[in-house]
Order: C-alpha cells, then sequence, then structure tokens
C-alpha cells in the first residue's frame, strides 16, 4: 500500500505557491495605488478608526413604530388606541351595529328590501366551509357583513320551511344569468338551517371534486376513483361547524351487526352517533378505501333520520354532469360520475334523498371552464316547460339553453343526460334585474357606510343638469336629497339593474 506522504507533500507545496503568488499580487496592487496618490497623502499618518459609541436609552424610542402584537405597551403614550391618522382623507369606518341580524323569525313580509347582518355563528360557517374568492371579498367589501332581504328571499324560506316536515322534502335548482345572485340566496339558506339548529352540509365549490385539484386514485372494489382528500376536507367542515347536532344523530347501516366493518381493521359500532363516525373519518388511521365507505355510510344514514332536518347545499351543480380534469394511465378523460364522492352524491339526490330538509343548488357561471353543458340545458329546458304546464312555476318563460341550438351533430353524452332526469331538480328562477327598491336598499348601505364618494357641489349640478328626470325639486326637498336621488337615478339607468354593475359604479366608477 503505498504512503499518502508524497500526496500531502504536493499539497502543501502547492498552497504554499498559491498564498506566495497572492501575497505578490497584493503588494503589487498596492504599489500601484499609492504610486497614483499625491505625495503629501502618502507622508501623512494613517489614523485610526474609532466607532462612534451612542447612548442607548432603553424607555425611550429611537423612531416611530408600529405598535404591533408583539411589543408590550406600558402606558397610554405608546397603546395602539391613542395612535391615530393625521391624513385629512382618512374616515373611520362608520358605526353599523344599528343594523338588525338576519334570522328567520325577522325576515318576513316587513322587512322585505332591508339590509340584514349576518350572525357571527354564520361568517364562522361560511369561513369553515370555505365560500369562494368572489362571495368572500363580497362579504368583505362592507363595514358589517350583511344580505338583502329579497322577495325570492322569503321564497326560499318559505320552501325550507315546509320542508322541515317528513314527507315534504325539497330538491330545488337555482337558474339564472351571471350576477343574479344565487350565491347569496344560498347564503341566506345556509344562515337560515344554522338558525334553525339544522345539520348543515354546505359545498361551495362543488367544481373541486372534478378540477384536479386533489389526489385521486382508482379502487377495484369500489370500481371509481377514490378522492380521500376532498373527502376528509368535506368532513373536517361538516364536523367543526355541526359538532353539537352530530352528537343527536346516529348510523344507520341497516344491519343487526353490532360492528360496521369498512377496511380491514377500521371499523365503528352501529350505535355510533354520527359524531363520532366522522371523527373516525378524519383520523390518521383511515385509509382511502374507509374514507369513501364512510362517506356512504353517512349519506345513507341522513337520509334515512326523520329527527333533524337536513340542508345539503351545493354551488356549480353542473359539476356533477361535466367531463372532469382527471385523466386515466392512457389519458383517458375520466367522467365526473367515474368519482366515487360524485358518483355517491348522484345516488343520494336521484335515490332515497332526504325525508325531512332539503337539497340546495346553483348554477354557476362564473367560470367559464366549467361552464353548464348541454344536457343539463336541454333537461332544464324541458322541467321548466313541465313546470310551467303544471301552474308550479312563477314568472316568464326563459329557455335554459341560452340560445344554444341543438342539432344532429351536438355532442350529448347519455349517461349524463340520464343523471340530469333521474335527480328531477324542480327549478327557481332567480331574475337578473333587481327591483328598484332593492338597488335603492344597496346604495342606502354603502352611502351610510361611507363608500359612496361624490365630488360637491360641482358633480350634483352636473348630475342634475345632465340627468333625464330634471332636478328633483318639491316641498320639503333639500339640495342633499336631491343629489343623492339624482346620483343614484343615474347610476341605476348606467347599471341596467344588474346588482354587479351597479356596485361597481357605486364603488366609483363615474357614470357621469
Amino acid at each position: 500500500m503505498a504512503s499518502p506522504l508524497p500526496h500531502l507533500s504536493r499539497s502543501v507545496r502547492a498552497s504554499v505557491l498559491n498564498a506566495h503568488a497572492t501575497t505578490s499580487l497584493a503588494s503589487s496592487s498596492l504599489v500601484r495605488s499609492f504610486a497614483s496618490t499625491p505625495s503629501a497623502a502618502a507622508k501623512a499618518p494613517a489614523k485610526p478608526l474609532q466607532k462612534k459609541r451612542t447612548a442607548l436609552k432603553k424607555n425611550s424610542s429611537s423612531g416611530p413604530r408600529s405598535t404591533g402584537s408583539k411589543r408590550r405597551s406600558g402606558g397610554d403614550a405608546a397603546s395602539s388606541s391613542n395612535v391615530a391618522l393625521t391624513t385629512p382623507f382618512y374616515r373611520p369606518p362608520a358605526d353599523m351595529r344599528s343594523l338588525p341580524t338576519l334570522t328567520p323569525e325577522d325576515a318576513n313580509k316587513k322587512s322585505l328590501n332591508q339590509i340584514m347582518a349576518f350572525s357571527r355563528r354564520d361568517l364562522d360557517a361560511f369561513e369553515k366551509f370555505g365560500v369562494e374568492k368572489k362571495v368572500k371579498n363580497a362579504l368583505g367589501s362592507h363595514v358589517r357583513p350583511s344580505s338583502l332581504v329579497r322577495a325570492a328571499t322569503l321564497d326560499l324560506y318559505s320552501q325550507l320551511a315546509s320542508s322541515a316536515s317528513a314527507s315534504s322534502s325539497k330538491k330545488l335548482a337555482l337558474t339564472g344569468p351571471l350576477s343574479g345572485g344565487k350565491s347569496h340566496l344560498m347564503l341566506q339558506a345556509v344562515s337560515y338551517a344554522l338558525a334553525s339548529d339544522w345539520l348543515v352540509l354546505y359545498i361551495p365549490q362543488l367544481v373541486t371534486f372534478i378540477n384536479s385539484t386533489s389526489a385521486f386514485e382508482y379502487s377495484a372494489e369500489e370500481q371509481a376513483y377514490l378522492q380521500p382528500e376532498a373527502v376528509q376536507k368535506f368532513f373536517s367542515s361538516v364536523l367543526s361547524v355541526n359538532q353539537e347536532v352530530l352528537k343527536k344523530m346516529k348510523v344507520d347501516a341497516g344491519k343487526e351487526s353490532s360492528q360496521v366493518t369498512f377496511d380491514r381493521d377500521i371499523s365503528v359500532s352501529s350505535t355510533a352517533t354520527l359524531e363520532q363516525l366522522l371523527k373516525l373519518a378524519t383520523s390518521q388511521k383511515v385509509t382511502p378505501l374507509a374514507s369513501q365507505r364512510i362517506f356512504d355510510l353517512f349519506l345513507t344514514s341522513i337520509s334515512r333520520q326523520k329527527a333533524v332536518p337536513t340542508l345539503l347545499a351545493m354551488d356549480h351543480l353542473q359539476s356533477l354532469y361535466l367531463p372532469s380534469r382527471y385523466r386515466t394511465a392512457d389519458y383517458a378523460t375520466v367522467q365526473s360520475y367515474e368519482l366515487a364522492p360524485v358518483r355517491s352524491l348522484i345516488q343520494f339526490i336521484a335515490g332515497e334523498g332526504l325525508q325531512s330538509g332539503a337539497i340546495l343548488s346553483a348554477v354557476s357561471h362564473s367560470n367559464p371552464s366549467f361552464a353548464v353543458p348541454n344536457e343539463v340545458k336541454a333537461v332544464f329546458n324541458h322541467q321548466q316547460q313541465k313546470q310551467l304546464a303544471k301552474g308550479s312555476s312563477s314568472g316568464s318563460v326563459r329557455s335554459q339553453l341560452d340560445e344554444t341550438a341543438l342539432h344532429a351533430y351536438t355532442d350529448i353524452h347519455p349517461l349524463h343526460v340520464e343523471h340530469v332526469r333521474a335527480c328531477n331538480w324542480s327549478l327557481v328562477d332567480v331574475p337578473d334585474a333587481w327591483t328598484e327598491p332593492e338597488l335603492r336598499a344597496l346604495y342606502e348601505l354603502r352611502r351610510q357606510e361611507g363608500r359612496n364618494w361624490n365630488g360637491g357641489n360641482s358633480i350634483a349640478e352636473q348630475a342634475m343638469s345632465s340627468s333625464p328626470f330634471g332636478a328633483v325639486a318639491g316641498k320639503g326637498t333639500t339640495a342633499a336629497t336631491a343629489t343623492e336621488d339624482e346620483l343614484f337615478l343615474l347610476r341605476l339607468l348606467d347599471s341596467g339593474r344588474n346588482p354587479e354593475k351597479f356596485e361597481k359604479s357605486v364603488w366609483g366608477s363615474s357614470v357621469l
């Protein structure tokens, strides 16, 4: 074996040569730098640098700081309550505590076209269920998240009240164009169910089951694709919102055995509560197969009980009848009914359903990537004609086809058509053009919040001179009242009574 000493001597010799070369280069550069400087500067002795010491005071601040939560304030001078903004453009938020809270008892004909605030329990439930970003931003734009009691709200509350009794459950599908208020009506229905101590199952984005944002795997036992992450997320939100209600509901497997086995050693007692079932579903030891079978047992249990009314609310209804974004191993498209949770929901809606409560859904036009398919439009158009013939639907006839002509070459999936028909939805047409009293209530709310900015007398004069209605005058009418009325009418005409366009005009897009 060769000795490592020759290698060591060579490495030491190389390091010494490198150090010598580095020292030579440094010395030559220093000589050039000194040769280029004046002789007086070269003769001046170098003064050592001394760091100036500053006295630090422990009890005094060194500059303006924010009063964050990590800093402890010792007195009133440093407390965040006394830090005031001095800019002339700052306006403190308006005090909206006078708004009444939305409850089933207070939402009646006397409160029609009035603004009512969501309760803290409603807002916590919306946060846990995970409302979509557009709805969340709309609620957050108000000083106090609130809701407008419309005629559609009272009609929906009336149907929910009648569905609470046994053998009167309903399957309602909200239809209508974009920005008509369907998602907001669904929030009001969730608020009604929470205040009435119902079991609330809310899926604000049903599209998340088919848009390929969660893991999936094929199960030979179920002959479908499992989605354990999506199912566990649903169970977690239901358990956190309805924990007290779930304690009153029992598992109903329809068997006399004492145990219900899901997968290997994962089982639950046949006399367990639904709270215990969902805690098992959200535990770490549950397998994807067991998670799906718990999902099926949960839907079966709530469909067979009558003691507690249940609300199943789902937005983006068309996601149940669309090709998904998932792909098989050979890159074939996975249809929505091939996903196990979606298949279970379709079977639940078309099969036993609910004996006490309501299934509420809404067709959404906010995501063009998952537009309403021709299968849904064709069946809903036929369903609406049947409802009008029976006299169970009021209002004008509006085709659900949206000017989409069906012809011999239209791509129609027969199984999706069959699934839409089997669900047998009762259509509720939500009007897209809001009434003038409804928009007036929204305008008054924005004005109270201080969000309706006008430019003073110059804009008031311009508004009154350019308005087709002319100047508002009369006994007891002040200039300020006339200005607000004129601005409201101009924004009303500019928006075409569409609530989304009207909100944008109030928020600052000028109509003048």
